[in-house]
């Protein structure tokens, strides 16, 4: 590794030189405050909480169809589907935006989100031919592996401070 090589602001990875992050997912990490004192509220953590919230009731609503129409109960079955559909397009959409505000966009960043749309069409294949409403399982599976894949940057946590100072 040569003294010149970049690294990550965030996570002390090699960064492209000039963008200071190693990926989207360490820009949009790095927006959120972290520390020992009371988190402040700030629009991106409200932001991300939201975000969380939606997939989550997401995730409620396909539970809830799926429990629906184990009981027999079609019509509860359909509308709880309608709804994961509904808050499934929501996620989506915020997921598109955050990736669109996040810069660097590297290429590992692209592969992944292709991987996971590919991914999702090859399960949406087999569960759609196991269970009925298989797309609305197949949008869920999408909507975890992105929101997975944006807040990575997350759950790898920080450099220690040993590996930023290199």
């Amino acid at each position: 590794m040569s003294d010149q090589e970049e690294r990550c602001h965030y996570c002390s990875s090699p960064a492209e030189p000039g963008q200071g992050y190693c990926s989207a997912a360490c820009d949009l990490a790095r927006r959120l405050p972290l520390g020992e004192k009371d988190l402040p509220a700030t629009w991106q953590l409200g932001v991300l909480l939201g975000w969380c919230f939606i997939a989550f009731n997401q995730i409620l609503f396909f539970g809830m169809g799926r429990l629906a129409r184990g009981q027999g109960d079609l019509r509860s079955a359909s509308l709880f589907e309608m709804g994961s559909m509904g808050a499934g397009a929501l996620v989506l959409l915020a997921s598109f935006l955050f990736f669109a505000v996040a810069k660097p966009k590297t290429r590992l960043d692209q592969l992944g989100f292709w991987g996971i749309l590919l991914g999702s069409v090859a399960l949406y294949a087999v569960f759609s031919k196991m269970m009925a409403a298989g797309e609305v399982l197949g949008l869920l599976i999408y909507n975890l592996l992105t929101v997975a894949w944006l807040t990575r940057g997350l759950w790898q946590g920080r450099a220690s401070k040993k590996t930023q100072k290199r």
